[in-house]
């Protein structure tokens, strides 16, 4: 898989009883489960919207999200930035604030039970979430998911959601996957779409690369690859 890449199919999941769930996914046998809730928290600037994500004993990750279809959240451009031990919440709040991201609004976890699942060479994520923001009521979602960095190819990986996600609808009577992301719900905007690399241009020979993209006029501006 993409290492960039997010799979996942999100149900309205708010008929789910958290203790029903946490029993059917200990009856599957998980390498690893968890019941830690972090807040998590928005900014904007222009269209792009970034998430820094708070967790244990740190200033946690930022995370980046872009769609890569108008129809469907399934698969989405994922990009994480963790930090250093040394970070603080607050060094990250001014970070973005002196850059010129607007703080938007944070979605608070009431509760949050992630279980981990090995299938093959792939690792699955089985979760129930409660989130809220005011004035909105609380929402319930349960999220199905392989991790990017299950060693297994785009289509394998389709299979196993499409697989494990029967698993949880047919338990729980979930209905069809979400077609917006949370983020999306509660603010109203659709994430920004993936933005295609520039060209490049291959006139430098090995070892060299061009710093002026892809042109056709005048001298390439070659520097090393280190």
């Amino acid at each position: 898989m993409d290492r960039h890449s997010e799979l996942e199919f999100k149900f309205l999941a708010d008929h789910v009883d958290p203790g029903a769930f946490k029993s059917w996914c200990m009856s599957l046998g998980p390498t690893r489960f968890n019941s830690a809730a972090f807040p998590d928290v928005y900014w904007r600037r222009g269209d792009n919207v970034v998430r820094h994500r708070l967790l244990w004993g740190g200033a946690g990750e930022l995370t980046v999200k872009r769609r890569k279809s108008a129809d469907s959240i399934t698969d989405r451009q994922e990009i994480d930035l963790r930090f250093s031990p040394e970070t603080t919440p607050q060094d990250v709040s001014a970070f973005l604030l002196a850059a010129g991201w607007a703080l938007e609004f944070t979605l608070q976890k009431h509760f949050s039970y992630p279980f981990w699942f090995k299938h093959g060479d792939a690792s699955i994520v089985v979760s129930l979430y409660e989130v809220a923001r005011q004035p909105f009521k609380s929402r319930r979602f349960l999220e199905v998911e392989v991790e990017k960095e299950s060693n297994v190819s785009d289509q394998v990986a389709r299979n196993l959601l499409t697989l494990w996600s029967s698993y949880a609808a047919r338990e729980f009577d979930l209905g069809d996957p979400c077609a917006l992301s949370i983020y999306e719900m509660y603010s109203g905007r659709p994430y920004p779409n993936v933005v295609e690399a520039p060209p490049t241009c291959t006139r430098p020979p090995d070892g060299w690369r061009c710093t002026r993209g892809s042109h056709e006029d005048g001298p390439c501006a070659a520097v090393p690859v280190r």
